[in-house]
């Protein structure tokens, strides 16, 4: 009898450790997706509208699943940049409610930028409004646009929300990667070589045929897939403006 009362105490007890285990574990998961603005994958996100005071800046993922920006000009986009975006805004802390029900939105600065992303499969959209920086911690008010309470985000956002087009921009000169180079052909008014690779080794066919070192090559094509523009003079040239 007594061996019967001590398994169905010890039932009891693992019952009772179940549950307050799955009772805390839920209360913690409530608790930590309450400290979310948005938490969602950013891996879905098929689509950026980034709207600041004087422009608008569009993204959007192709086929092949490469971000390009479609406003204000259309041009490949630096992947890792709007990546970045995607992530944060995705998943989004908050790190303090100021108001559940605010009175007007005005003094929070609301609606002076908004972010809007587009998930796969997913329907609405989330629209994030952005307000003014807080000067006592470099915060940013803001808000869902379906929701009414008014949060605050991080101050780590600061540099990702005033970047400019320029900084989403693709800006690789040349792209590819360096082991694939299987030629090199340099034309220049007073200097024109080319150079071969054969297996693992370089060989330099013009003006001279001869073996070069791989190390001195190798230098050169990392510098070229490393070159970035800088700025962006003009969009399109044309042949003549080329050549000139």
């Amino acid at each position: 009898m007594k061996f019967k009362t001590t398994i169905i105490l010890f039932v009891i007890f693992l019952v009772l450790v179940a549950y307050i285990f799955l009772f805390e574990s839920k209360s913690k998961n409530d608790e930590h997706a309450k400290e979310k603005l948005v938490a969602l994958s950013s891996e879905s996100v098929q689509k950026i509208i980034y709207k600041k005071e004087d422009e608008t800046l569009e993204f959007q993922k192709n086929a092949e699943g490469e971000w390009l920006i479609i406003k204000p000009l259309e041009a490949k986009a630096d992947k890792y940049e709007v990546n970045r975006l995607a992530e944060e805004f995705a998943d989004l802390r908050i790190e303090r409610v100021v108001d559940e029900e605010p009175a007007a939105l005005e003094k929070y600065g609301i609606l002076k930028k908004e972010i809007c992303l587009y998930f796969k499969d997913k329907e609405p959209q989330v629209k994030i409004l952005i307000g003014m920086e807080n000067p006592l911690d470099n915060t940013f008010f803001a808000k869902r646009e379906n929701e009414t309470r008014v949060v605050l985000l991080s101050s780590s956002l600061k540099n990702l929300l005033e970047k400019s087009v320029f900084d989403f921009r693709q800006k690789d000169i040349f792209k590819f990667e360096t082991d694939e180079a299987k030629s090199i052909k340099l034309s220049a008014k007073k200097n024109q070589w080319e150079a071969l690779k054969k297996e693992e080794e370089w060989f330099l066919k013009k003006p001279v045929k001869a073996l070069v070192k791989s190390s001195k090559i190798n230098d050169i094509l990392y510098s070229l897939s490393n070159l970035k523009a800088k700025e962006f003079v003009s969009e399109e040239k044309t042949k003549e403006e080329i050549k000139n």
